[in-house]
């Protein structure tokens, strides 16, 4: 992780827990995401990935743990303040899609 001195992150995940049933979907994941970070998160299939963005985004409430956005509780915000989060601009810089990944290639030929 890079240093970052005295800044607070952006993003914040502490100890979340997350039961479907008897199935334990997350099991104290913690992350720290920062102004400018890109982060990316890989795992098998049914590793807790979808759970993990789903309690990020406030769709999903988790069973235990923290979320925060910019300093605040996502728990302690009205029900409608992270939908709007989820709808604001994003934080990170805008990236055009080459052209060479449009569905519609150019022909070669």
């Amino acid at each position: 992780m890079m240093g970052h001195g005295t800044e607070a992150p952006l993003l914040v995940a502490e100890r979340l827990v997350k039961d479907y049933g008897a199935t334990r979907a997350l099991d104290g994941a913690s992350l720290h995401v920062y102004a400018g970070e890109v982060p990316a998160l890989l795992g098998s299939s049914g590793s807790g990935k979808s759970t993990l963005l789903h309690c990020l985004a406030g769709i999903v409430a988790p069973d235990a743990g923290r979320v925060g956005h910019a300093g605040q509780d996502l728990a302690a915000m009205p029900d409608a303040r992270p939908g709007e989060l989820r709808n604001s601009p994003s934080p990170w810089p805008t990236r055009r899609t080459p052209t060479w990944c449009s569905a519609a290639r150019p022909s070669t030929t």
